[in-house]
């Protein structure tokens, strides 16, 4: 196989008429190679590997999913074990080479998207279920969000340098977010004189849960970078 980089079309034209051999085979090109399990393409934007990382989860996935009823399968610590062990490592493999890649919107849509999916299998959402919601039931932070893995930060912990990045930590502890979180402290204190609280008894609270839902929108820490 021959692969030749560039992100200059013009080059990548010059190329595809070059004719080369090595010991009397001719080389043929291509627009794709499969290198120690990452798949290079001539402009190097990691979009071809990033697709094949999120098929490969989405397969595991939905092999899962024959494993599962409304109320009946695998409990939710089970499924939480599996998308860390297998879920994550399968589609962040080599995420400190692709790192610059996960930043673009086509990327990170990919990569939320096989979050979701297991989101929702997770806490056995309907499929109209708000991603926001989803993360917000599950504790995930966005899979793009790991800067520490992706290369972008050198330690785990939050902005804040108080504590590492998490949904808990987001939620209800962050400095950074303090002057918004009024407004659902005030709303939850009058239901449930506990704090912090447990994530999975919100639901249970329509007006606790819906300021939550704004907390987390005015902040757009959710959204995107």
């Amino acid at each position: 196989m021959l692969l030749f980089f560039s992100r200059r079309p013009s080059v990548l034209r010059a190329a595809s008429g070059l004719r080369l051999s090595l010991c009397g085979s001719e080389l043929r090109g291509s627009v794709q190679v499969r290198f120690l399990g990452y798949i290079l393409d001539p402009g190097l934007s990691w979009i071809p590997h990033i697709e094949k990382r999120c098929t490969v989860a989405k397969r595991l996935i939905f092999g899962y999913r024959r494993f599962l009823g409304l109320i009946w399968g695998l409990n939710q610590p089970r499924l939480e074990t599996l998308y860390l062990a297998v879920i994550e490592p399968v589609l962040l493999y080599g995420c400190s080479l692709w790192c610059s890649a996960s930043r673009s919107k086509r990327a990170r849509t990919k990569l939320r998207s096989v979050q979701g999916l297991y989101n929702i299998m997770l806490v056995r959402a309907l499929s109209s279920t708000s991603s926001i919601s989803l993360n917000l039931q599950t504790k995930h932070i966005p899979v793009d969000y790991y800067q520490h893995r992706f290369s972008f930060s050198s330690s785990s912990l939050c902005h804040c340098g108080e504590d590492e990045e998490s949904i808990t930590h987001f939620l209800f502890f962050c400095k950074l977010f303090t002057l918004y979180r009024s407004q659902f402290i005030s709303a939850f204190l009058s239901s449930i004189p506990v704090w912090p609280p447990d994530l999975s008894s919100l639901p249970l609270h329509p007006n606790v849960w819906q300021s939550l839902i704004c907390f987390v929108l005015k902040t757009a820490r959710l959204n995107s970078y």
